[in-house]
């Protein structure tokens, strides 16, 4: 039986899903990433998938922009970018890797949504901090010369 792979955005878990869907349009499987943690978790729905089925939706998933499957780890954080032109203070919830004390650089992997403006660019390094309840949310870009926490500029 030939399957079919879909894509979906889900607002409410704040995330990416890869679908295995059969002939008849039922979802058989699904590879999800949130966006909050960068966690992946695949659901089968107690169907019996193929390893070749497994196999096409991980290789949907990594041919698809925006989708990492970078594994988060002690030097991966997600932390909250701030969305410029809103009419509330909005943030979003992005992949980051650690390069110092404070420190992160935002992947660049992210494409930003045509519809957002972010306060700090894919592939910045930014000076994080600990909004609370471990939340971290960069206040300046790094300064590019040295290991310093001295902040130049900043958007908060």
């Amino acid at each position: 039986m030939k399957h079919t792979i879909q894509f979906a955005s889900d607002v409410t878990r704040d995330g990416m899903g890869v679908e295995l869907i059969d002939s008849d349009h039922q979802v058989l499987a699904e590879l999800f990433r949130s966006d909050v943690t960068g966690e992946f978790h695949l659901t089968t729905f107690e169907n019996e998938i193929s390893a070749a089925d497994i196999r096409m939706m991980f290789n949907a998933a990594t041919e698809r922009e925006g989708l990492s499957f970078a594994i988060p780890s002690e030097e991966v954080a997600v932390i909250y970018v701030e969305l410029l032109s809103e009419a509330v203070r909005c943030f979003r919830p992005v992949l980051a890797h650690r390069v110092g004390e404070r420190r992160y650089r935002i992947d660049s992997s992210f494409q930003i949504p045509e519809d957002e403006d972010w306060a700090f660019q894919p592939g910045s390094e930014v000076i994080c901090e600990d909004t609370g309840r471990g939340c971290l949310s960069p206040k300046a870009v790094a300064p590019a010369s040295s290991n310093s926490e001295q902040v130049s500029g900043g958007n908060g």
